[in-house]
């Protein structure tokens, strides 16, 4: 709930600023971002092994309405 918490103050971020945010254990803050990715809340943005920077899917997509291309 923390870390879902998080996104939702600041939609778009990466483990380190959770970390700090949050005082949970690295693990911890992993296990909470793969479950919010395969229920589809957070997306991954950087597609990288390392320094991964998440966004809260709705609040991206909320963004992006109405800005679709042709």
């Amino acid at each position: 709930a923390k870390v879902h918490k998080q996104f939702q103050q600041r939609p778009i971020r990466n483990s380190l600023s959770l970390i700090k945010a949050t005082e949970l254990a690295p693990g911890t803050i992993q296990a909470a971002i793969k479950k919010l990715c395969e229920l589809n809340i957070l997306i991954e943005l950087t597609d990288k092994k390392r320094d991964r920077v998440y966004a809260y899917k709705a609040y991206i997509d909320i963004l992006n309405e109405g800005n679709e291309l042709p």
